[in-house]
């Protein structure tokens, strides 16, 4: 089996919506709003360590993804039931194609 889930991160992504203070008191952190670069990972993995992976800026799109399957994981796959012939991924929007639900 090989898992591939994708993942994002910015300068903000360490921000915190809870904090510690005093007893009846509300933290607050003020930050001044700004955008940031958003970089996003996907990863394929098996329980033997990862197999490849790809980061881009911004977020994937399903060409993007499906680009990343078919030219980055297949290649790593075989026929079932062989080895690495099952790709396990979650239920994003970006998963829901013609080509990533028949290969």
């Amino acid at each position: 089996m090989i898992f591939v889930d994708e993942s994002a991160a910015n300068e903000r992504t360490s921000h915190r919506k809870y904090g510690w203070s005093p007893s009846g008191v509300r933290p607050h952190e003020y930050i001044p709003f700004e955008r940031s670069i958003r970089w996003s990972v996907l990863p394929a993995y098996t329980i033997h360590g990862f197999l490849t992976w790809d980061i881009q800026h911004g977020s994937y799109s399903q060409e993007l993804f499906e680009d990343f399957i078919e030219l980055k994981l297949l290649p790593f796959c075989t026929p079932f039931p062989g080895p690495r012939s099952v790709i396990v991924m979650d239920n994003a929007p970006v998963h829901h194609s013609e080509v990533c639900q028949h290969r």
